[in-house]
């Protein structure tokens, strides 16, 4: 039997529904004709290696390997990780919350394709949750089961006891990753390093600045043969930075529906597209859609 109200499947996530307003744009017949011959804007850079993961794996973790380090802690972590509760279990640190528990719940579908644990047998539990409770009759609940437990840094010493003790006696199988934030880190480590032993390997999730962020987009958007004007840019920077905070770091899902909305406003049929394509002001010299700042800002 699950913890009450403490469980959720790895799968489950949540449904985000998009209401589109139906307004027309302003006509742009006043406007006067120009060529658009823009590039998308700044240089790519030099490609991540991701030799050594598969396509799908690549998808499954794309927010977390943008950078060599990522790919580099993907890869021992994908050799460590296990249903083996005394040693294959995973700590990950991050600055935001959610992007944690993304990662631990990537994890959990990767033992799944190995056949090592059903996708459907997942649970995530807060460390306030346990700490009211007791955490090794919680666990023993979820033998055969990937377990994430949430805010791991808010455990309480007794509880983190009752973890380890546990993980390192019990004969059956479980997989256990924990969250922390990551300012919390070095004390979690000095208070609780050495229960840490069936934690074999951590995951520090670095986040992306807002350049790095934008640079996705504008490949994102490339790919799926859309540029994006200087103007554009400017807005689609501003987007970003607005969802930045001291406690959640923009990830690359979110740019994605940015693009993925300014792309759905571009494709709007109204007077102002219908005179855009007629004055070739809807294509770069690339034949490239061009998305442009009222794109990203309505």
């Amino acid at each position: 039997t699950e913890p009450e109200e403490t469980a959720e499947t790895a799968e489950n996530s949540e449904d985000t529904e998009t209401n589109e307003t139906e307004d027309d744009e302003p006509s742009e017949t006043e406007e006067p004709a120009e060529s658009v011959t823009s590039e998308p804007a700044a240089p790519a850079p030099a490609p991540v290696d991701h030799d050594g993961l598969s396509a799908e794996q690549c998808e499954r973790y794309e927010s977390f390997i943008q950078k060599e380090s990522g790919v580099v802690q993907l890869k021992e972590a994908l050799s460590k990780i296990s249903m083996d509760s005394s040693n294959g279990n995973i700590i990950i640190y991050s600055d935001d919350s959610d992007s944690s528990v993304d990662l631990a719940r990537a994890f959990i579908l990767e033992l799944a394709s190995r056949n090592q644990v059903s996708a459907g047998k997942a649970a995530k539990i807060k460390a306030s949750t346990l700490n009211a409770k007791d955490a090794g009759n919680v666990l023993s609940t979820l033998y055969d089961c990937a377990i994430v437990i949430q805010d791991a840094n808010e455990l309480r010493p007794e509880t983190m006891d009752s973890i380890y003790r546990t993980l390192n006696t019990s004969d059956k199988k479980m997989f256990v990753a924990m969250t922390v934030n990551k300012r919390s880190k070095h004390k979690f480590i000095n208070e609780y390093g050495n229960l840490l032993e069936a934690f074999s390997v951590s995951f520090d999730i670095e986040a992306l600045d807002n350049g790095e962020l934008a640079e996705f987009a504008r490949k994102y958007a490339y790919d799926r043969e859309y540029a994006i004007d200087e103007m554009g840019l400017l807005a689609l920077h501003t987007r970003i930075e607005e969802r930045q905070t001291n406690s959640h770091s923009v990830m690359i899902n979110e740019v994605k529906e940015i693009v993925d909305s300014a792309i759905v406003h571009a494709s709007k049929k109204n007077v102002g597209h219908f005179f855009s394509v007629l004055t070739g002001k809807r294509y770069d010299s690339n034949d490239m859609i061009v998305l442009k700042e009222k794109d990203f800002t309505a």
